[in-house]
């Protein structure tokens, strides 16, 4: 998925989860969606195998969650929520292809 996509996927999720603050905390929501992106990249450029692929993306999940708490300073629960979301959606996104394909 790409850089924009992931971007707007993350701040569409802060929106959706959360009460009002949506437009003091837009740019770093966009900076923490390139940070997350930029540590898949280098993880995919490092080409290792499924299970550290698989580690690095609930490390970025997790980093995800972190940061929304520390940086933005939304709630714990709040934070959770939105990091299982944006998880599950990637996920969802990422295997479709393969489903469609296996489907052709």
């Amino acid at each position: 998925m790409g850089i924009v996509l992931s971007a707007l996927l993350l701040y569409v999720l802060v929106s959706s989860f959360n009460d009002g603050i949506e437009d003091e905390i837009r740019w770093k929501v966009f900076v923490i969606a390139g940070l997350v992106i930029a540590l898949e990249l280098g993880v995919r450029y490092l080409g290792v195998s499924m299970a550290l692929a698989l580690a690095a993306l609930l490390g970025s999940t997790i980093l995800i969650a972190l940061l929304l708490v520390a940086w933005c300073k939304l709630s714990r629960a709040v934070a959770g929520k939105v990091a299982a979301s944006f998880l599950g959606i990637r996920v969802a996104l990422g295997l479709l292809p393969l489903l469609l394909q296996r489907m052709a």
